[in-house]
């Protein structure tokens, strides 16, 4: 979280949340972190892959890859 509020601090304007391999509640914790803190600057926050984590949390929007979509 200190980077990502570092590069914020920065002016960056969007973060990707990807966490490939953390279970469930806990990616929907760190996403939830991420909006309040995003949204404390008015930067987007797009969640990868997980469509339901990133409607939980207000997200702004979903990275699907190549393996996303059946």
């Amino acid at each position: 979280m200190k980077v990502v509020a570092g590069a914020l601090d920065g002016g960056i304007r969007a973060v990707q949340l990807r966490e490939k391999d953390l279970p469930g509640k806990e990616l929907y914790r760190l996403a939830d972190r991420m909006r309040k803190l995003t949204a404390g600057y008015g930067a987007r926050l797009l969640v990868n892959d997980r469509v339901d984590v990133a409607m939980a949390v207000g997200a702004d929007g979903v990275h699907l890859g190549g393996s996303s979509i059946p």
